[in-house]
């Protein structure tokens, strides 16, 4: 009788511990998850809101100490942060807590503030990440691209587009391109206009760069007190009587109101006489693989759905950018003269 009270006491202890070693499996086992820099989780919300898109978790990250470091997650990092080499995709990010090079106080060039507004840290000096062919072959195994904010000249519809000599003339005569020397990143991206040696090669000496950075806002070609222009500063010249056009990313743009962007027009800074070929520059919002599982069939799905044309219109038109997808529909002129820009290069750097 003793024993066979002791069996039945036995058998809840048992049937507990059967419970608790499920539920410790399950906790254990891999889960899926879209770990997103933190100003671009609405925009991916927003797609994900849609029928037919994964049920994974989406998890922010602050784009100043890159996505977490362990845990028993895959699927994908969807982030402005990538390292890559010359040519190829983006081969991973930095998630070790260390500070990217495009990050800084707000979340740096590369990344966005915590409120989804471009951030205007100082910009490195330095060769920038250059990427052939990319709207082609969409990035490789190693990430591809879901949005882009390329730098376009900007230009009031009366005017005629810059050719390359009137950007690069000093004295103001006939109109002049207008600088926000006050923002690193401005000032970087017209230094690495003039040090593109030949189509997608620039100089590797940081010391090249911080002198042409240096000296630009003082060489002539821009407005007067140049080096002190904030981006608020740019905009009532650039709608003004003068003849100006403005360097600038389409994020920049789309900021103003919709009554003043339909009065602009957007191109890719013209090229130097005797190129065959061109590219942009931009910031690239990419999906890159987390976890190692590739293969799972989950996780091709999910990379099919980020790739999808209605799926990057969704994402880009949260954010007024231009979709990577050659099919996805911008979200108005200038993100369509944007994507065509970026659908015609051969090739298309970011800043690092």
């Amino acid at each position: 009788m003793a024993k066979m009270n002791l069996r039945r006491a036995a058998l809840p202890a048992a049937a507990l511990a059967l419970v608790l070693a499920l539920a410790g499996a399950a906790l254990l086992r891999p889960r899926p998850v879209f770990l997103v820099e933190a100003g671009f989780a609405p925009a991916l919300r927003a797609a994900a809101a849609v029928p037919g898109a994964p049920g994974w978790t989406i998890a922010e990250f602050d784009p100043r100490t890159g996505p977490p470091a362990g845990g028993r997650r895959y699927g994908f990092i969807i982030s402005t942060v990538a390292e890559s080499g010359e040519g190829g995709g983006a081969a991973g990010v930095k998630s070790s807590g260390e500070k990217s090079p495009e990050s800084g106080k707000d979340g740096g060039a590369a990344g966005m503030t915590m409120g989804g507004e471009a951030a205007t840290a100082a910009a490195p000096a330095g060769p920038p990440r250059v990427h052939r062919d990319l709207q082609r072959r969409g990035g490789g195994d190693s990430g591809f691209p879901l949005a882009l904010d390329p730098w376009l000249v900007f230009r009031r519809h009366s005017l005629d587009p810059p050719t390359r000599e009137r950007l690069e003339a000093r004295g103001g005569a006939g109109g002049f391109p207008l600088l926000a020397g006050g923002d690193p990143e401005a000032v970087r991206a017209w230094a690495a206009q003039d040090l593109q040696e030949r189509p997608g090669v620039f100089p590797s000496a940081p010391e090249i760069w911080q002198e042409r950075m240096r000296l630009l806002p003082r060489d002539g070609r821009f407005q007067r007190g140049a080096l002190t222009y904030t981006w608020e500063d740019v905009w009532p010249r650039l709608f003004g009587p003068e003849s100006a056009w403005v360097y600038a990313p389409l994020s920049r743009l789309q900021a103003l109101p919709g009554s003043r962007t339909s009065l602009l027009e957007g191109r890719r800074f013209p090229d130097r006489q005797g190129w065959n070929e061109y590219g942009i520059q931009a910031r690239i919002l990419w999906a890159l693989p987390l976890g190692g599982r590739t293969g799972r069939r989950d996780v091709q799905a999910a990379a099919e759905w980020l790739r999808r044309a209605d799926t990057q219109t969704l994402i880009a038109g949260a954010l007024k950018w231009a979709p990577a997808h050659g099919a996805a529909r911008p979200v108005n002129p200038l993100a369509l003269a944007a994507q065509r820009e970026w659908l015609g290069s051969s090739y298309v750097w970011e800043a690092r």
